[in-house]
């Protein structure tokens, strides 16, 4: 997590993840409410909702929102605290992967084919098969 600073600095400049979310003081831990409020504004508004309006349907968005899934969604303490357990950190993490498919068919028509993109792709990849394993796995059990 970042440091209480960073915290204030990102939310005075009206970054989306910390400025929607309501959060401890002394943690910066998200509400549950907060994060339902994330996953809805991932599937109204593409991958670059969460963070700056701005900087949507960028390349350096989708990868900020990948680091921000696995920093926040793809962590045990989540998934312990998380109703339902590892289904509702599912039900996030396939709105962000719905959101960042819907952003890649805008580049298509926006950036031309390159190791940059198909590193976006790459990385949405691994993050749609972390996903599935986990849900498996902790339905498993």
């Amino acid at each position: 997590m970042c440091s209480k600073k960073e915290y204030d600095d990102r939310r005075s400049r009206g970054n989306f993840a910390f400025s929607v979310m309501e959060r401890d003081r002394e943690t910066l831990e998200p509400s549950w409410p907060a994060l339902v409020v994330c996953r809805y504004e991932f599937h109204r508004g593409g991958a670059g909702a969460a963070h700056a309006g701005s900087d949507m349907r960028t390349l350096q968005a989708m990868h900020d929102t990948i680091d921000h899934c696995r920093r926040l969604w793809m962590r045990t303490e989540m998934m312990e605290r998380c109703p339902g357990g590892y289904v509702g950190v599912y039900k996030v993490l396939h709105d962000v992967i719905k959101a960042i498919s819907s952003d890649m068919a805008f580049l298509h028509d926006h950036y031309p084919p390159s190791p940059a993109v198909a590193s976006v792709f790459e990385r949405v990849l691994r993050i749609a098969l972390d996903a599935h394993y986990r849900l498996a796995e902790d339905m498993c059990v």
